[in-house]
This record gives structure tokens, sequence and C-alpha cells, in this order.
């Protein structure tokens, strides 16, 4: 039989599907031998030589097993430290991924070991090498530093900028920031990342004193008597309550209203904190004169435990 029709003959039978394919590979091997077939110009074969079902099975099962690998070694510090420089709380984490907080403590305690999919699934959130998240081979994630020095004079800018006193900031936030401020601890990363979004300030510059510093408001001294006044009436308070509340002495006040005394920034804070007003408009004239409620800024605590840092 001449090759060339040979070759017409088993397409059809290919065709038909009446030939299993390895003894379809066989004899166009044999008709490759036979009538000796060059190969082309560029180098490449005519023919190729195709793998078997079996070899394919296999070959994919193989890809399979080395793609799902997870190097169980490490992979609980893999996880702190991938979130750690994400900044992202556990309770972040698992609201992301729609389970329990107390399961993302098993995984970074080694208790328990997240399957292959979540595993993908926790290092797009994290935004970190998916490679190094399985088996620690490839890019780690970095860790911000925390510039320590001037750490707390930081804090007291950021503090003042918002016109918010220390004794305030303990309603605002869920731990004693004035332990950082008398340098009696120091905060963790993702505690500094929750003051700076509580403050409103720059986390770079929070961190490290690089980046955009908060401006510190100067007080505007004309018509700060009568803001006062203004600010107390609207609250229905009387000079002796808001003394009270404050703890400012009722002389104080009545010299602060009538312009005999100038108060200091963080008096001004008291008084702007007692009658729940914006100590932006108080102390420049500038701003909502609404009543302001703390209650604000503890639902942004609450948005940020859930998900929004």
């Amino acid at each position: 039989m001449n090759p060339i029709s040979a070759i017409d003959f088993l397409k059809n039978e290919v065709a038909d599907k009446t030939v299993e394919l390895h003894y379809i590979q066989q004899k166009l091997k044999e008709l490759m031998a036979d009538i000796n077939i060059e190969t082309n110009q560029e180098g490449d074969s005519l023919f190729t030589s195709t793998p078997s079902i079996d070899e394919i099975n296999a070959s994919d099962k193989e890809e399979k097993i080395e793609t799902k690998f997870i190097e169980k070694r490490g992979l609980s510090e893999r996880l702190k430290k991938a979130r750690s420089a994400a900044i992202i709380y556990q309770q972040t984490l698992a609201s992301k991924l729609g389970i329990k907080d107390s399961t993302i403590g098993r995984y970074e305690n080694g208790k328990r070991i997240p399957s292959y999919d979540r595993l993908i699934k926790v290092s797009e959130i994290l935004n970190c090498d998916q490679e190094w998240l399985r088996t620690g081979n490839g890019i780690a994630p970095v860790i911000p530093s925390i510039n320590k020095n001037g750490l707390a004079l930081r804090i007291k800018q950021a503090l003042r900028a918002k016109n918010i006193t220390l004794y305030a900031a303990k309603f605002i936030l869920p731990f004693d920031i004035g332990l950082y401020i008398y340098k009696t601890a120091n905060p963790p990363l993702h505690k500094l990342n929750l003051i700076a979004q509580v403050l409103e300030c720059d986390p770079e510059w929070l961190r490290t004193g690089s980046g955009v510093a908060p401006k510190i408001l100067a007080i505007n001294r004309e018509g700060l008597g009568e803001r006062i006044k203004k600010a107390r009436r609207a609250s229905k308070f009387t000079l002796m309550k808001l003394s009270k509340i404050s703890g400012i002495p009722y002389n104080s006040i009545y010299q602060y209203e009538c312009g005999i005394y100038m108060p200091t920034r963080a008096r001004l804070n008291l008084i702007a904190n007692s009658l729940h007003i914006d100590a932006e408009w108080l102390i420049t004239g500038q701003g909502s004169t609404q009543l302001k409620e703390l209650s604000k800024k503890k639902k942004l605590i609450e948005n940020a435990l859930k998900g929004s840092l």
C-alpha cells in the first residue's frame, strides 16, 4: 500500500473511531520509519509522539498534588506574619472568610490546618505571596516598623489635632492610650493603626514620623467668650452645671465668657466634651455647631473590628 494512502486510511479510521489510540500511534511510527520522514526546516518533527491516556492522567494527578501542596511546618507563624504585615485583626480576617474568630486563632496556634482553598483566599485578603504562604518559599511579607523615638509626642500631637483630651480618649478607644504617652508600654502595630484611624491621621506618620503630620488648630481669641456662652446656653447648661461636669471652677468659666481670661486648649477641649459640641468650632469659630456624640467614635472602632481595617 502506498504510504500516503495508508496515512489517509488511518485518518479515516480515527474519524470513524474504530481504531484505538495506541494502535494508531504504533502504525504511524511504523509508517514514519518506512518512508524515513525528515524534520522540517525549523528542526521540528512533522509527527510528534502523543502520550497515552494513562500517561496524561498520571501527569495531571502529579501536577495537582504538587500544586495543592501545603508545608505544615511553620504555617502558623507564616499566617501570623502575613496578618501582622497587613495590619488586620483576627476578627477582621475571620469576618472576610466567613468563619469564627476562634478558627483563625487555632490556625495561628498550629492546632488546626486550613484547607488549600481557604489558604489561597487568606493570601488574597492579606495580599501576600501564595507560594510563600503555602510552602515558605517565595517573597515573604514585610512587617511595618515602628519608630519608638518620639512616638509619645506624635500620639499627643494627634490627640491635640483632633481636640481630644487624654481623659476623653479613654471613652473612644478600647485601651488606655495613656500607657503609650507616658511610655509605660509600647503599642503593638494593630493598636497603633487603630489610634491612627480613630484620630484620623496618617498611620505612616504615626508609626515612623515620616509622612503627613496632623495640623494643630490655632485658638481664635476673637469672640471666644461668646462662643463658650453660646454653646453652654444651646446645651441648656448653667455655669454651675458646666463647672460640675467639666471640673473647671465656676469663676474661671465666667471669666472666660466675659473675656477676662483666656482658657488653655485643654480646658477648651474639656468644655467642648462636656457640652458635646465640636471642639474645632469652639477653638477656631469654624466648623459645625451641632451636638456631637462620642458614640460615633465607638462605632468606628466596632466597624474596624468587623472588617473595615
